[in-house]
């Protein structure tokens, strides 16, 4: 989905149970709501920020994942994958940063990351639109690794996942 009403998002987040059901439900209730708007006036992105969900700053909600009571969303234009605590609306950022590329390991760069998804065991799997790669991040470590895409656009398998190439994926599903 695409939200451009995050702080709404987020504000009913926390109000909702962590069944993927409730934060489906969420989302959909923000969408054209009222909220911050995805822009600023000069129509850059605002600077991410963590924190409290009414304080938080998300451009372009693309992604998100339900694990172990937080959300994990993909936060395409601040190029991070970040954290909500369901329960408190709180927000952190686990992967990504203020800058753009295509860097693995603890402080791994994203370029615009789009679908997430949880396997349940404390890994997330997600895929960026610019960097054209699937990515998987260890909660335990904070560790990005690139599974598959040479970084390259395009459309070829091959027995080394950085060997394939993708355009620009948008969805994961574990």
């Amino acid at each position: 989905f695409h939200n451009k009403e995050h702080n709404v998002f987020l504000c009913k987040l926390m109000d909702m149970s962590a069944s993927p059901n409730a934060v489906a439900a969420a989302a959909a209730a923000a969408n054209g709501a009222g909220g911050a708007e995805s822009n600023n006036s000069s129509g850059n992105p605002p600077a991410a920020g963590d924190g409290a969900a009414a304080a938080a700053n998300f451009t372009e909600v693309a992604g998100l994942s339900v694990f172990n009571g937080s959300a994990f969303v993909a936060d395409r234009y601040n190029h991070r994958i970040r954290q909500v605590v369901v329960s408190t609306g709180e927000s952190s950022t686990v992967a990504g940063g203020a800058a753009y590329g295509n860097v693995d390991g603890p402080t791994a760069r994203l370029n615009q990351p789009m679908g997430v998804a949880a396997d349940g065991s404390g890994t997330l799997f997600f895929v960026e639109f610019w960097n054209h790669n699937v990515r998987k991040l260890s909660l335990s470590s904070s560790v990005v690794t690139t599974l598959a895409g040479s970084g390259a656009s395009g459309r070829q398998d091959a027995t080394l996942g950085t060997d394939a190439m993708f355009n620009s994926p948008q969805r994961i599903a574990v």
